[in-house]
């Protein structure tokens, strides 16, 4: 039987293994962050038989403005990936899909690119498209896998 709260404290404990902003939080203070990005639509799960992908974002007007956990401007044309994890291509493809359809039509993604060294001054950013090009690669390469 399906439970809302039980598929909440899963993504929570995600998060908390794998995400170096959430580690130190409380299972509390990391469903408070997951429920913020869903109410504000920037918050994307995708399961796919035992792969599971999950990224939160915020859009932002400046890019100096991704320095702060609520820092979000819902009209900005940045697209800031606070977190981004999967187990699987299947389900990182699902998550690429669905951010693409949600991002629509925001014109730049801009991410930690070296996720240990997160100093304020080491991120990449790129058009939007990026992210369709990376989905596109996966879904390429898992269809060759079925082959």
């Amino acid at each position: 039987m399906y439970s809302a709260t039980s598929e909440l404290t899963h993504l929570a404990y995600i998060l908390k293994k794998h995400s170096k902003t959430h580690q130190n939080l409380t299972l509390k203070e990391i469903k408070g962050d997951i429920l913020w990005h869903v109410s504000q639509g920037l918050f994307i799960y995708v399961k796919s038989g035992k792969e599971e992908s999950i990224m939160m974002s915020r859009f932002l007007s400046e890019i100096s403005d991704r320095i702060g956990l609520s820092n979000h401007d819902p009209y900005g044309d940045i697209v800031w990936i606070d977190f981004f994890y999967s187990s699987g291509p299947e389900a990182g493809a699902g998550c690429g899909i669905k951010a693409m359809e949600a991002w629509y039509p925001k014109k730049m993604i801009a991410f930690h690119r070296d996720y240990d060294n997160q100093s304020p001054h080491s991120y990449s950013m790129y058009p939007v498209r990026f992210c369709l090009k990376y989905t596109e690669r996966l879904v390429r390469d898992l269809l060759k896998k079925d082959k």
